[in-house]
């Protein structure tokens, strides 16, 4: 995946973030050109102050 891709998702997450009523950030990590993490803002959703975009991804990636 070239970079413009990537950030393509990460703006998809942003997208879904706002219309779940989140404020609108997403998150993706690459690599080796291949997207292992990506996720929007759910901090409403999941009633937790820490799950910002950034956070989950790179819980995510973590695992």
């Amino acid at each position: 995946m070239t970079d413009s891709e990537i950030m393509a998702v990460a703006f998809e997450e942003a997208n879904a973030a706002y219309q779940r009523g989140e404020c609108p950030v997403g998150a993706a990590i690459a690599r080796d050109g291949d997207i292992i993490a990506y996720a929007g803002n759910r901090e409403i959703e999941l009633k937790d102050p820490m799950a910002h975009a950034e956070i989950l991804v790179l819980r995510e990636a973590g695992q």
